[in-house]
């Protein structure tokens, strides 16, 4: 057994990354560089993530991210040209299809003229009314249809599914703390969250000095800002058991927390604690 050096956990020495950072045993690596995609710690000389082997492109560095995504190549560039030469092809023969038919179909007498027509003839051949004779009783009146009632169901209101959402961060959060897995903890959290470097090294020291013997959270009041942002207050009930003195605690923390969506859904954006018992 020996230690990581990044983050002094102990594991097997046959391992070539530390099963709890994702720091590299062998090369120790100590940029603050992360797969943009799994969140595991990686090397700015890697070309993949060595976990989820997703590509990673070390060239044009911007926006203070070691990665970018890689430039379409010539072959993808001639496959989307094809594609839309045969779309166009398509489109211009579905066109040249409907003008073919607009050419061929006979006009028809509009609505206005044939009935018309029709009552010139009955005249010329019916010889005149007298005054009396063109009196016409109209029908009685046929009752109303009976309009069936709406139905009063109604889909969940915007608050309502995003509260759903939003809860759905929650409990993976609570999963990875349960479990102690640091990969699926970091992934509830979005990258502007501040300090997420400092946020990832206090929950390993947390987890190494107590256990969760149960964790529960209520979501309060929640409220979109935007179609992207969103704020909730967040209650966690948390029963810890320390690992050196074997004693058992229970807290209450109330915090104000703001989500952001990103193409793989909701996740934390920033955190205030407001109580704490």
């Amino acid at each position: 057994m020996t230690e990581c050096p990044y983050c002094q956990t102990s594991s097997e020495s046959t391992d070539l990354f530390c099963r709890s950072c994702g720091a590299s045993r062998i090369l120790p690596e100590y940029d603050r560089a992360f797969c943009p995609h799994c969140g595991i710690r990686v090397s700015t000389r890697q070309q993949l993530c060595h976990e989820c082997k997703w590509p990673l492109n070390h060239e044009g560095e911007e926006n203070n991210s070691p990665y970018e995504t890689r430039p379409v190549s010539p072959a993808s560039k001639r496959k989307f040209w094809m594609i839309g030469v045969v779309l166009g092809t398509g489109l211009i023969a579905l066109v040249g299809a409907w003008l073919f038919f607009l050419r061929t179909t006979p006009p028809q007498p509009s609505g206005a003229e044939a009935p018309s027509a029709i009552v010139r003839e009955k005249d010329q051949e019916k010889p005149a009314k007298s005054p009396s004779q063109s009196i016409i009783t109209l029908p009685s009146p046929s009752p109303l249809p009976q309009v069936p009632e709406p139905d009063k169901s109604e889909p969940p209101s915007h608050d309502e599914a995003l509260a759903k959402q939003l809860a759905t961060v929650l409990q993976n959060l609570q999963e990875a703390q349960m479990k102690k897995d640091i990969f699926q903890y970091m992934k509830s959290y979005s990258n502007s969250f501040p300090e997420l470097e400092q946020k990832r090294e206090k929950t390993l020291k947390i987890w190494r000095l107590y256990d969760y013997g149960n964790l529960k959270f209520e979501l309060g009041e929640v409220k979109s800002l935007d179609t992207d942002n969103a704020v909730a207050q967040v209650k966690w009930n948390i029963e810890s058991h320390s690992q050196q003195t074997q004693k058992i605690e229970t807290s209450m923390q109330t915090y104000t927390v703001w989500f952001i969506k990103d193409p793989e859904g909701w996740r934390i954006k920033r955190v205030e604690q407001l109580t704490s018992n």
